[in-house]
């Protein structure tokens, strides 16, 4: 009886995820989540590591001129798992020191090897950025327009300078729900089957 409550439970859990995981296309792209509301659409794109699967992208929707840091900081108020720990420089903006979701994680350590996460822009709209160019201003200086691109990745400090690969462009589909609800009904008639 317990392990029957335990597989409801894990089941309805998973109905629930999958409720709540729903892709939203955004030309050739699935976003992993979609933010804030407005006329002009922007995507941030997360490379956790050198996997396809650790990829992932969001889109900020918004009026008026918005920066990178704006950008990130909707995404970290919107409950959609995304955490960004920003901190503010008088006279240079936010820096980043870390961006998370799920269970992956960009971020800056302060021992070797020193790594900081990395800035790219990329100006493509829905077809996806052609090309990632290693950003030259800081995510408060950055002014978005429609369309653009801003990713994230890890790099590794090399003496004065830092080494990161651009994100690839290949982001992870989240599961549709359907296939969510599906693959939970067939793991719950498979254990009853056993019986």
């Amino acid at each position: 009886m317990k392990l029957r409550l335990l597989l409801l439970a894990t089941a309805s859990a998973a109905a629930v995820t999958a409720l709540n995981a729903q892709a939203i296309s955004y030309g050739n792209y699935e976003l992993a989540g979609l933010v804030g509301s407005g006329s002009n659409t922007s995507v941030c794109v997360f490379d956790f590591g050198s996997t396809t699967t650790h990829q992932y992208a969001f889109g900020y929707a918004y009026d008026g001129t918005k920066t990178g840091a704006d950008l990130l900081m909707a995404l970290n108020d919107a409950p959609i798992g995304v955490s960004v720990d920003l901190t503010y420089y008088e006279g240079m903006g936010y820096l980043v020191n870390s961006i998370s979701y799920m269970t992956y994680s960009i971020s800056s350590t302060l021992t070797a090897p020193y790594q900081s996460p990395c800035y790219w822009t990329g100006n493509s709209g829905t077809a996806g950025p052609t090309a990632w160019t290693s950003s030259s201003i800081g995510i408060s200086s950055r002014v978005l327009t429609n369309g653009t691109w801003d990713g994230f990745s890890q790099g590794t400090w090399v003496g004065y300078d830092i080494v990161a690969d651009a994100p690839s462009g290949a982001f992870a589909a989240v599961p549709e729900p359907a296939a969510l609800s599906l693959l939970a009904l067939g793991g719950l008639a498979l254990l009853r089957r056993r019986r």
